[in-house]
C-alpha cells in the first residue's frame, strides 16, 4: 500500500511537470516548480518529527497521504491559472 501512495503521488508530480514544460516550453517552470516543493519537503520534515501520524491524511514523508496529492493538484491548478494570465497578456 505505500508503494501504490507513493507512486500516485509521484505519477502525479510528474504530470504537473511535464505539463508545465510542454505549456512553457521552457525547463524554467518545472525546474522551478522542484525546487519549490524540495524546500516544502524539507521543512514538511520538521512537522514530521513531532510524530503525529494522521494516516491517509498526512504520511511520515511527502509521498505519502491525501494532503501531498490535494498539495500537487493545489499547484497544478495555480500554475495553469498563471500560465492563462500570462497567455492572456501577450495578447
Amino acid at each position: 500500500m505505500l508503494v501504490m501512495a507513493s507512486f500516485t503521488t509521484l505519477f502525479l508530480v510528474g504530470l504537473i511537470l511535464a505539463d508545465a514544460r510542454m505549456q512553457t516550453r521552457s525547463l524554467w517552470l518545472p525546474i522551478g516548480l522542484h525546487a519549490g516543493w524540495i524546500l516544502a519537503s524539507g521543512g514538511f520534515k520538521q512537522i514530521a518529527q513531532l510524530e503525529i501520524i494522521m494516516l491517509p491524511w498526512l504520511g511520515r514523508n511527502l509521498l505519502v497521504g491525501i494532503v501531498p496529492l490535494g498539495v500537487g493538484g493545489l499547484t497544478w491548478l495555480i500554475m495553469r491559472g498563471w500560465l492563462k494570465y500570462a497567455g492572456d497578456r501577450k495578447v
